[in-house]
């Protein structure tokens, strides 16, 4: 049991080595595809917290890394509003 908890723990620090690596591959173009995007308006409108984050991504090779963050709020009832907002992490 020990020895598959230590090759579960690998392979998710191995997964997530590959997605630093493809987030740095990216050359400033990102595609963000949002899963269950209708769910989240549906959330908004019933008043609900909605906050979506990407994955992160770099500029380029050396370049900032960037993240996406959806907060969907209602301002008014009846109004929908989507912002989306780029905060960046230390990069390499």
């Amino acid at each position: 049991a020990g020895h598959l908890a230590e090759l579960r723990r690998r392979v998710s620090m191995l997964e997530e080595t590959i997605k630093e690596l493809e987030a740095q591959q990216c050359h400033g173009i990102f595609i963000w595809r949002l899963k269950g995007f209708s769910a989240l308006m549906r959330n908004q409108e019933a008043g609900l917290p909605v906050v979506e984050h990407s994955p992160g991504f770099y500029t380029g090779r050396p370049g900032y890394k960037l993240c996406l963050r959806l907060p969907c709020n209602t301002p008014a009832p009846a109004v929908s509003t989507i912002l989306l907002f780029c905060p960046h992490y230390q990069g390499f």
